[in-house]
């Protein structure tokens, strides 16, 4: 057991490891601690395939904003810890005295300015920059864009498969939430980390007594 702990810790850690801990410690073990195949949600493949058109093509939805970066990569340590993000846009010289960054967001459950507050992904990223380029959390200037999408209609057979097809709901509009971090927040943040991958570790052993 204590060899397997050690190759998951030596994986990169991400806000997609960490909420997935947050939000069920036995879907995350199974998926990055036994590294078992977890089946993605429709929403999840929508999701996935309007953020890779919007990566790669300028003309598809023009209206949303990118910046120079498309799929920034950013890998740095946080003591013994590797973090690693992929923004989904980010512009890497200042605009003035601000560094822009966006995120994409497609769903059904709607986004409003205290969710983009909270939301921890953008605080990661902050505690990224900062670590890796020493941009204060005061200097990024992050857009949360949230495109609403719903059920489209399907055919008899999709439905009795259990297969939910999504589409951009009809008349919803793309709704943007700009979003600032403080140093305290991200410092706040590291702490946040540490005390998670110490959870996991606890969680690990607790299911292998």
């Amino acid at each position: 057991m204590e060899e397997k702990i050690i190759t998951w810790k030596k994986r990169p850690f991400s806000w997609s490891q960490m909420s997935s801990f947050e939000y069920s410690p036995d879907q995350w073990y199974r998926k990055y601690y036994l590294g078992e195949k977890q089946k993605t949600s429709a929403e999840m493949e929508f999701g996935k395939e309007i953020g890779e058109k919007l990566a790669s093509d300028p003309d598809f939805m023009p209206h949303i904003p990118r910046q120079k970066h498309m799929e920034y990569g950013v890998q740095v340590k946080l003591g013994d810890v590797e973090l690693v993000g992929y923004f989904d846009s980010f512009n890497d010289l200042p605009e003035g005295v601000v560094y822009p960054l966006h995120e994409y967001k497609t769903g059904r459950k709607a986004w409003d300015q205290k969710r983009a507050d909270n939301h921890g992904q953008i605080t990661f990223y902050c505690l990224l920059l900062w670590l890796a380029k020493k941009i204060r959390p005061e200097q990024v200037l992050a857009t949360i864009h949230w495109m609403p999408t719903e059920e489209s209609d399907q055919s008899f057979k999709d439905f009795m498969d259990g297969k939910r097809n999504i589409e951009f709901k009809k008349g919803g509009q793309v709704a943007s939430f700009v979003t600032k971090r403080t140093m305290r927040d991200v410092l706040m943040f590291s702490a946040r980390i540490n005390q998670t991958i110490k959870e996991m570790e606890d969680y690990i052993k607790l299911r292998n007594q």
